[in-house]
């Protein structure tokens, strides 16, 4: 029975890694350099990904994304390393 619940959290682990182990919304507080603003704590390089077409819009050069702007992140590596995906809005 032991092996069992052996395999049961192998398997829960390896689960944990291969899927993000949070979503959250984030504050946009530069967008040259890429800063964000998660649970009060300041992002950036070397901590946070960012999606190319994200980073190009709030470089400046599409001017739908800004300082203030409320911005989808995917949490990595319990929460060690963080993805901001997209722009988000209210409906």
């Amino acid at each position: 029975m032991q092996s069992a619940a052996w395999l049961v959290n192998f398997i829960r682990n390896e689960a944990a890694k291969a899927c993000p182990s949070g979503i959250f919304l984030a504050e946009l507080v530069s967008g040259s350099p890429f800063r964000i603003r998660l649970s009060g704590v300041e992002l950036g390089n070397p901590f946070l990904l960012v999606t190319p077409a994200l980073l190009a819009a709030a470089s400046g050069n599409e001017p739908e994304v800004k300082p203030g702007d409320m911005i989808l992140v995917l949490g990595l590596d319990n929460q060690q390393q963080y993805v901001a995906v997209s722009k988000v809005v209210k409906s």
